[in-house]
């Protein structure tokens, strides 16, 4: 993501919109993961926006997201 990014956002604090994020995982040490966020729940992770969006319908395990941020402005 290269645009204005907002500050992390603990799991605990919901996205107010369905989309990718950049996402931290509990199990992996690093936030170069994406994840797309349903309205109820992040879906499976992925290295790249497009995966995560391709993986948005898949309701299969989505992690164990600690922190997640968005853009700052309307893409």
């Amino acid at each position: 993501m290269s645009k204005k990014l907002t500050p992390w956002f603990p799991a605990e604090v919901e996205p107010a919109r369905e989309g990718i994020y950049n996402v931290q995982d509990r199990r992996l040490d690093d936030d170069r993961w994406f994840s797309y966020w349903d309205g109820v729940r992040f879906n499976w992770l992925s290295l790249s926006q497009g995966g995560a969006f391709l993986m948005r319908g898949d309701k299969g395990a989505g992690g164990d997201v600690t922190r997640w941020r968005g853009l700052a402005v309307k893409p």
